[in-house]
């Protein structure tokens, strides 16, 4: 803010006092309130006094949006033409879900809005649902000649036009609301299993989303191999715009924490909130935390920051007996066919069997999912899923110990000339005729060497921690690449 003090200056001049006047500028910058700064840049003046009380009383969260979600806002924005300028003469659009602003704009641009302004998105409810299309007309709002029906059905260009029949609504009756959802209802029949209208009742903002957008984001999820189930759990990807859910899961499928928690029934809400999962990720490197869960990627600020100013890290429980069950079930059902459902059933069942095995050791919601995945790798091209179900307490140990020990008793047992492996065994093992050892037999042996070293206190869990970091991907560089 540019303030002007008058200053009196005197001085003695021969016998007499000679006074001039001076102006001093204050220029005051609001360094900590992002919008304010904006304001102050886009309309080469500060917001004055005597209105900032009013703004700060109909905007009461302006003063804590960041830099970044301002950015995002206004990348959002310049999609339907909206300039910044014309965003800070509307600051409520700084305080709305940019989900819901995102297909609001882009709804208002598939049923042919000649201009899309700031107050059409923070009013969408009233002109979608309470104005007539006749109204929208009249006010200038739509081309006077404008078919909407027709408009939203031209968005399926692939559909032969013997299939695009008009139900010929009322302009002077119908609003863009209830067009809407027909069109939902009639060319929508199912999402993530769900028929349409069971979707549309779990997570009504469905229908502020397009039937056209809707088809792609099935597709888009499909195609990126994303289960009904998984879809289930995260229905409001189907409110977001299908160029979005595309462009973050291009984005996210070369991410190795992403590829870890794929399988996850909950993996769609990485998708949703991509932006705080990776700037949760850059904080847990830097805080260096061996263990994260994807609940640590997306849960409230208050339960993040408990969990990264808190001692120690762990895992839950879930994420872990996903990642293990989803790796090994797909062996158990490649040769064989089976409905979702069953699928589904067997699943959970494996669940349960693999947390009562890793419930033996103590320490097993301390270990990192990035070992857990990589020992899965590895014994999933040696063994079948029951095997490794029956042992999965060794898939909590570093990688190196296992493929140690594992090679020397295969080697045994499949009579194979001595490699360079040095293995201590006791004298237990002169009288055993190792080719009689099952995969099951081997690979308990292994663990049961593993945990000896450490007088099976369970410790040996901790011996290569410090080394998970430096396998994973550098994080920065992946954000800055994407």
């Amino acid at each position: 803010m540019r303030v002007n003090i008058p200053t009196v200056l005197l001085t003695r001049k021969g016998y007499s006092l000679v006074s001039f006047n001076f102006t001093k500028t204050i220029i005051k910058r609001y360094h900590g309130i992002p919008f304010l700064n904006l304001y102050q840049k886009v309309t080469g003046h500060p917001i004055s006094d005597d209105i900032m009380p009013t703004l700060k009383r109909r905007h009461p969260n302006l003063d804590r949006i960041s830099q970044e979600q301002i950015e995002y806002v206004l990348q959002i924005l310049n999609k339907f033409g909206i300039t910044a300028l014309e965003a800070c003469h509307n600051p409520h659009v700084f305080s709305m879900n940019v989900i819901s602003m995102e297909n609001y704009g882009d709804i208002l641009k598939e049923c042919g809005f000649i201009k899309i302004k700031p107050e059409y998105i923070i009013r969408y409810h009233t002109i979608v649902r309470s104005r007539t299309i006749a109204y929208l007309k009249k006010e200038g709002l739509l081309r006077q000649d404008l078919n909407l029906e027709e408009v939203l059905q031209n968005c399926f260009l692939d559909w032969p036009k013997n299939q695009k029949p008009l139900n010929e609504f009322s302009d002077s009756t119908t609003s863009i609301y209830p067009t809407n959802t027909k069109l939902i209802l009639e060319n929508v029949k199912t999402l993530a299993g769900y028929d349409i209208r069971e979707a549309i009742r779990i997570e009504p903002a469905i229908l502020k989303n397009n039937y056209n957008s809707l088809l792609e984001i099935k597709n888009t999820l499909q195609a990126y191999g994303i289960s009904e189930e998984a879809q289930r759990h995260c229905l409001r990807a189907y409110c977001m715009c299908p160029q979005t859910i595309q462009e973050r899961l291009e984005q996210l499928k070369d991410l190795k924490e992403y590829q870890i928690l794929s399988t996850n029934p909950r993996v769609l809400s990485l998708v949703v909130h991509k932006r705080k999962m990776m700037s949760r990720l850059e904080k847990i490197q830097s805080a260096k935390k061996q263990c994260y869960s994807l609940n640590h990627l997306v849960s409230s600020t208050k339960a993040f920051n408990n969990y990264i100013n808190s001692f120690g890290s762990k895992v839950w429980s879930k994420d872990i007996a996903v990642l293990i069950s989803s790796c090994i079930q797909a062996k158990k059902v490649k040769n064989h066919e089976s409905s979702a459902t069953n699928k589904e059933n067997e699943q959970s069942k494996l669940r349960k069997a693999i947390v009562q095995q890793l419930k033996r050791h103590k320490y097993w919601l301390h270990s990192s999912l990035y070992i857990i995945n990589e020992n899965l790798q590895y014994l999933n091209e040696i063994f079948y899923g029951d095997v490794i179900v029956n042992n999965c307490q060794i898939l909590l140990y570093p990688l190196t110990e296992i493929k140690q020990y594992l090679e020397f008793f295969l080697m045994k047992r499949n009579h194979n000339k001595a490699k360079n492996i040095v293995v201590e065994l006791d004298g237990g093992y002169n009288n055993l005729n190792y080719s009689d050892l099952t995969d099951d037999q081997i690979l308990s042996l292994v663990l049961y060497e593993i945990e000896k070293r450490y007088h099976f206190s369970g410790d040996g869990i901790w011996s290569k921690q410090d080394g998970v970091k430096t396998e994973s991907p550098n994080l920065s560089q992946q954000m800055m690449h994407h």
